[in-house]
């Protein structure tokens, strides 16, 4: 038998498992990163990231804006924006922007009005719950009360001004 107590982590513990997403929470996806969702739930970016994405790169103040800057206000917009942690099958089954759905002209129009795509966004999913007995359905409408809230202007600037520094 090996003694590992002298060597360098030789008497580490193992690395304690990530808690479980529930259906309907809400975060940030930087915060509901730290959960395990896989293979039950997925974390859905409520309007669509690429819709946020295409407003703040289309923001005047991006104008001349380095490849750098713009992957870093992509990558801040993903991490800052709240998600929302839905099944795995109604997030590919259901949403209007997972996947294929989500094209460009879409996308286009989302992000000319953020507030709106949210709420087709939510709609679309809560549809598919309710009535369900789902019990996912309540925890998600509680969830689509606190994103209707975020302020996704403030959001895409706080999101060019970290990136331009």
């Amino acid at each position: 038998m090996v003694d590992n107590s002298a060597k360098p982590g030789g008497n580490k513990q193992p690395p304690q498992a990530k808690p479980w997403l529930k259906c309907g929470e809400v975060g940030t996806y930087a915060q509901l990163n730290k959960k395990r969702a896989k293979p039950k739930f997925e974390r859905d970016h409520v309007p669509s990231h690429a819709a946020m994405n295409k407003a703040a790169q289309s923001s005047p103040r991006m104008r001349n804006a380095s490849k750098a800057v713009r992957k870093c206000v992509k990558s801040h917009l993903k991490d800052k924006a709240l998600t929302i942690a839905i099944p795995k099958s109604v997030h590919r089954g259901f949403s209007r922007t997972c996947g294929h759905r989500n094209n460009a002209s879409q996308i286009s129009g989302d992000a000319g009005d953020l507030n709106a795509a949210t709420k087709k966004d939510l709609a679309a999913i809560q549809a598919h719950l309710d009535g369900k007995e789902s019990p996912c359905a309540q925890a998600y409408s509680e969830a689509a009360a606190e994103v209707k809230k975020q302020d996704h202007k403030q959001l895409i600037k706080e999101a060019i001004d970290k990136c331009k520094g």
